[in-house]
């Protein structure tokens, strides 16, 4: 029941004390009524239910907590589920629904006096107990409220439309998951050949980085092998270079061994006339014609 009283009552309902203060003592005089202890009772033409509170430092607050109490227990037996009062108080029809629709209007519509009417439910009876506790008084409210029972077929025939309206709308949560679900089987079908053109797409950047992987290496060859041929290029170069002194230098070697072949040729002749000269010189000392080889000196 205190779940209930937080989801009518929200944040309205502060200021309960029960919890602050243990030691409350009960000064009040009178004796309970005999309806307090009645949960429900009936007639030929209205169900009465008992409603309690818990202690507040304001009467008014009890009350209203107390008449909480007994309207959601007139819900309770007519079926309907403590997470469906608040619903059925904000869209049921007539003086009920708005006098409490919402906290606010509550707090606006209700009325302390015992006998005042809330829509089809009514107080009749009211008991208090007042306690006292080291922060002041504190109250405690018991109501013996009536229903017609006609309100009972309202609540019923408002549960059965509610329940009408949720197989509607689980039928058109039906239609909408159908057809979610075909429009996300297609979505899972291109997702699908999406996804076999990706795998292709990534076995193709396989190859091509294998590819890029073997040109850079090919690369990386051919620029040492271009380093390599720069420099027998150098090489050759200087090789020609070489070879062409090589061959002026021949060329040299040649010029002077022709002339070393004249000169020795001019030394042979020389030599020879130098032998001729010789000979004749000797047969002319023989024979003694001195004068002769004078002669033939100067000749």
């Amino acid at each position: 029941m205190n779940k209930l009283f937080a989801i009518l009552l929200g944040a309205s309902l502060v200021g309960c004390a029960s919890t602050a203060h243990k030691q409350q003592v009960l000064i009040s005089d009178n004796s309970k009524p005999s309806w307090v202890e009645e949960y429900e009772l009936e007639d030929s033409t209205h169900l009465f239910f008992t409603g309690i509170s818990t202690k507040y430092t304001e009467e008014r607050k009890a009350l209203k907590d107390a008449k909480y109490d007994a309207l959601s227990k007139f819900l309770d037996y007519c079926g309907l589920h403590t997470k469906l009062h608040e619903k059925y108080i904000s869209q049921v029809k007539g003086n009920t629904a708005n006098v409490l629709t919402t906290t606010n209007k509550i707090e606006t519509h209700l009325e302390t006096n015992s006998e005042a009417q809330v829509g089809q439910f009514r107080i009749v009876k009211k008991y208090m107990e007042v306690y006292n506790g080291t922060r002041g008084k504190f109250y405690k409210l018991y109501v013996f409220a009536s229903v017609p029972k006609t309100e009972v077929a309202l609540v019923k025939a408002w549960q059965k439309e509610n329940d009408l309206q949720k197989i509607v709308k689980l039928k058109s949560l039906n239609k909408e998951q159908s057809r979610l679900l075909e429009e996300t089987k297609i979505e899972i079908e291109l997702l699908q050949k999406r996804l076999e053109e990706l795998i292709i797409l990534r076995e193709q950047v396989s190859v091509l980085t294998s590819q890029k992987e073997l040109l850079s290496s090919e690369n990386k060859t051919l620029k040492e092998n271009t380093t390599e041929l720069n420099n027998l290029r150098q090489t050759n170069s200087d090789l020609h270079e070489k070879v062409r002194k090589l061959n002026l230098h021949v060329t040299k070697t040649t010029l002077l061994e022709s002339k070393i072949l004249v000169l020795e040729q001019e030394v042979k002749i020389k030599t020879k006339e130098a032998t001729d000269w010789h000979q004749s010189y000797l047969k002319l000392a023989r024979k003694g014609n001195f004068s002769s080889i004078v002669s033939s000196i100067f000749k």
